[in-house]
């Protein structure tokens, strides 16, 4: 009970000593509003916004007192590139190819005959041959000497041949004999059954006028009329034979002509029994042996000539029709021949010297090609050049005039357009009027050589065209030239030159 009453009587006095805020009376006697919350977030923005202009400004005044340092202007790009002195000469040409050299003369030897080998020449390979020859007499009269005779085929069947169809040219001639004489019989029977059948006719003729007289009978009349009718038609048949004889003379001159070409066909097979060297040159191959059978068409030998040997070297459509016209003009082009490439310029390297002497006519629809045949004589050369040898050649394909153009290296083109270095006229900087201005010009280009290009307009003797960092350069481009490239150390680049300049023969 007493517990109770303090906790009373304590909850009583604190509730007198602190009263709550609500209870209290306001100063104006009314209860205390708050703003919209609108108005408190845009009072709010425009403090922060006053406060950053401040220090904005503050900082910019700040910043004002301080020296800005010192600047200096970009130097303008400078390229460092190579150029080519253009230059204007007359040049002369030369085309490289390859190609395998062979015979101009190879003969293979067949058998024209068939039959068996009696008799064999020694035929070995690499053994010189001689064949037909024109010999001049001390007279001035012309002779014909025989080949070397290879080997001889049994003449035996050959040679009774040509007996029979002598025999049957005799017996032609024998057939002309009589058929002559009976020809001349034949005549002197004609005259006298002419004689005759005339005698008969004037007794008939008589015999009628007597009849006609009565003084005939004409059993008699109709004997002599048939006595006169027997000669007559023996006299038809005399003059049918006569008429006869050249019918019977033109067979049998048919047959001995017959006879007479059977006769040189047996004698000339009985020729090419034996078989002789139709050409002078060495054996290549031997295909026989003695004892050996024969057949017509069997190859016997190959023979092949070394005095002469030709090249065939493709070429492209436009150097075949340069050589055609230095051909036309009996201008024959001259061709180097190495076994190597390089040896081109090696003096001391093996080497022989030929001529263009044909084109072919027709091109090769899978290479686009013409093949030009490079003749060699080896006769004329200090070691002959053997057939089956792969050779490089470079032939000499014209000169071209200092009017054709100028040439640059290819590499200087850009689409047809080329940059040329020229002096910066126009700047005001005494540095930069030193250097010099790559400007485009577009260009004409004529022909192509490999790694250079003629070119007949856009480009004048003296100028320099650039050469390098073509990737980068523009028009106006400032450009440090470091290096002038002459058309003679292009020439020196060159592994295997194909253009040089043109060296009179006065010179040479």
């Amino acid at each position: 009970m007493n517990t109770v009453d303090i906790s009373k009587s304590q909850t009583i006095n604190l509730e007198n000593a602190a009263p709550s805020v609500s209870s209290l009376p306001s100063a104006a006697g009314k209860s205390t509003k708050f703003a919209p919350l609108w108005l408190q977030w845009t009072a709010t923005i425009i403090a922060v916004v006053v406060v950053l202009s401040i220090g904005q400004y503050v900082f910019l005044k700040l910043a004002s007192f301080k020296t800005a340092p010192p600047r200096e202007d970009p130097k303008p790009n400078i390229l460092r590139v190579e150029t080519f002195l253009v230059e204007q000469a007359a040049l002369d040409r030369s085309i490289a190819g390859f190609g395998t050299a062979q015979a101009d003369v190879e003969v293979t030897v067949s058998a024209e005959v068939s039959g068996r080998i009696t008799e064999k020449s020694q035929l070995e390979v690499g053994t010189l041959v001689r064949g037909p020859e024109i010999l001049i007499l001390p007279s001035g009269e012309s002779s014909r000497k025989q080949g070397k005779i290879f080997i001889q085929i049994d003449p035996q069947t050959y040679q009774e041949r040509v007996t029979q169809v002598d025999s049957l040219l005799e017996q032609d001639r024998v057939n002309l004999e009589r058929l002559a004489k009976e020809e001349a019989l034949n005549q002197k029977l004609l005259v006298q059954q002419r004689e005759r059948l005339k005698t008969i006719t004037d007794d008939y003729e008589r015999t009628l006028e007597l009849y006609k007289q009565g003084a005939e009978s004409e059993s008699t009349l109709r004997q002599k009329k048939l006595e006169q009718e027997q000669y007559r038609e023996t006299l038809i048949r005399l003059e049918n034979q006569e008429e006869l004889f050249p019918i019977r003379k033109a067979e049998i001159e048919s047959q001995r002509v017959t006879h007479n070409s059977d006769l040189k066909l047996a004698q000339l097979e009985l020729e090419k029994a034996t078989v002789r060297a139709p050409a002078t040159g060495t054996l290549s191959e031997v295909f026989v042996e003695e004892g050996q059978y024969l057949r017509t068409g069997d190859p016997i030998a190959r023979i092949t000539s070394l005095d002469r040997v030709e090249i065939p070297v493709a070429v492209t459509l436009e150097d075949a029709s340069i050589f055609d016209e230095l051909i036309k003009s009996k201008q024959w082009p001259v061709a180097q021949l190495v076994r190597r490439e390089t040896d081109l310029e090696n003096p001391e390297a093996e080497s022989w010297e030929g001529h263009v002497r044909r084109v072919a006519p027709v091109a090769d629809e899978q290479t686009r090609t013409v093949l030009a045949y490079v003749e060699v004589e080896n006769r004329l050369q200090r070691q002959p050049l053997r057939p089956g040898t792969f050779v490089h050649a470079r032939i000499q394909a014209g000169t071209l005039s200092p009017q054709s153009g100028v040439l640059i290296p290819r590499d200087a083109l850009l689409n047809g357009v080329v940059f040329v270095a020229s002096k910066d006229s126009d700047s005001e900087d005494a540095a930069n009027a030193e250097l010099n201005v790559a400007k485009a010009r577009d260009v004409t280009v004529r022909q192509t050589y490999q790694s250079f290009a003629l070119i007949s307009k856009g480009l004048s003797p003296g100028e320099q065209v650039v050469a390098t960092n073509l990737d980068i350069v523009a028009e106006n481009s400032l450009l440090d030239i470091r290096t002038v490239h002459s058309l003679d150390e292009e020439f020196l680049r060159m592994r295997i030159p194909y253009l040089k300049r043109h060296t009179p023969k006065s010179e040479e």
